[in-house]
């Protein structure tokens, strides 16, 4: 008897390698994966303005990628001796205006060179519901933890939201006719909305990625251009079991985000590209490793064995195809 449900991704031709750039903007579980992709030595970007969760911030974040646009200062703030952006993470909060205004300009930069030739474009969505900016009616990325009274609280439309992203990944696909657009569902809930809430907001994000899914891949020459990876699904049905959640039960466990990471992989990367990432990782966690010992002929042993595997690296990053 079979006493699991086992979800299965659709079937594509693997499209990634460690030859081309991977661009990942989202929710903290694009962290979580992109950790492994960047451990795996693969050339990624990962969330250039910070973490994001909802359609429309991310929207904003990939339309400034897309067009290399300059910070837009009006939404840089003061709030307790420090400048925030409303579009962006606090990593990018500083002591001065020109300070965030540079960091911005600098990882747009960087995001759009990468883009360019990027041969995937992930994406993941983990809210539908938004806070907007009672001044302005704008929607924002983070709050700062300003006064709640300065926001208020809604849940973006459907269709709005899909014909938003539709105008914007044309514009994308013109960018580098190449790349492939993966969506996904961020697996973790939100328990300060209520579960029940904490659902339809998800089932809103499954509309809208599917919606944009079949409308793109219905129009000439972008068949099979966007796809969905169901990392919500494996999360909510085939690791169901409160032993895959972290100690607050909502985050995914270590274990939970390395299986799906598994499943991501056998659907994305070559046999080839699989092995060579495997050996990436097994480099990178040599380059962490503590020594419990003083003994120098076992530490330069240890070494010399790490740096021939990183010869061994290099020379099939240039081969890979």
């Amino acid at each position: 008897m079979n006493f699991r449900t086992e979800i299965k991704p659709e079937k594509a031709t693997p499209f990634i390698t460690h030859s081309k750039p991977v661009v990942m903007m989202g929710s903290c579980f694009t962290e979580n994966i992109g950790e492994k992709f960047r451990d795996a030595l693969f050339d990624v970007t990962v969330n250039p303005w910070g973490t994001l969760y909802n359609p429309v911030s991310i929207y904003n974040e990939l339309n400034a990628v897309v067009e290399n646009l300059n910070a837009d200062r009006s939404r840089i703030i003061e709030y307790n001796g420090l400048y925030h952006s409303y579009d962006h993470h606090s990593k990018f909060s500083a002591k001065t205006s020109e300070e965030i205004v540079s960091h911005i300009d600098a990882v747009t930069s960087e995001a759009y060179t990468k883009l360019k030739e990027a041969s995937a474009l992930i994406i993941t969505f983990g809210s539908a519901t938004v806070f907007r900016l009672v001044a302005d009616n704008s929607i924002v990325g983070n709050c700062h933890k300003l006064p709640a009274k300065m926001f208020v609280q809604q849940r973006l439309d459907i269709n709005e939201t899909v014909i938003q992203w539709k105008e914007l990944l044309k514009r994308v696909i013109k960018l580098n006719p190449s790349i492939r657009i993966i969506f996904t569902v961020s697996p973790i809930r939100y328990k300060a909305y209520g579960f029940h809430n904490s659902q339809l907001d998800k089932a809103r994000l499954l509309l809208i990625s599917d919606i944009i899914r079949e409308q793109i891949n219905a129009e000439k020459g972008n068949e099979g251009r966007v796809i969905y990876f169901p990392s919500y699904e494996i999360m909510m049905d085939d690791l169901r079991d409160y032993r895959f959640y972290a100690q607050d039960m909502i985050h995914p466990s270590e274990v939970a985000v390395n299986y799906i990471y598994e499943i991501f992989s056998r659907q994305f990367f070559s046999e080839k590209t699989m092995s060579l990432a495997a050996k990436c990782e097994g480099y990178t966690r040599r380059l962490n490793h503590r020594f419990l010992t003083d003994n120098t002929e076992e530490i330069n042993k240890f070494n010399n064995d790490t740096e021939k595997i990183r010869i061994e690296i290099e020379s099939e990053l240039k081969h890979e195809i």
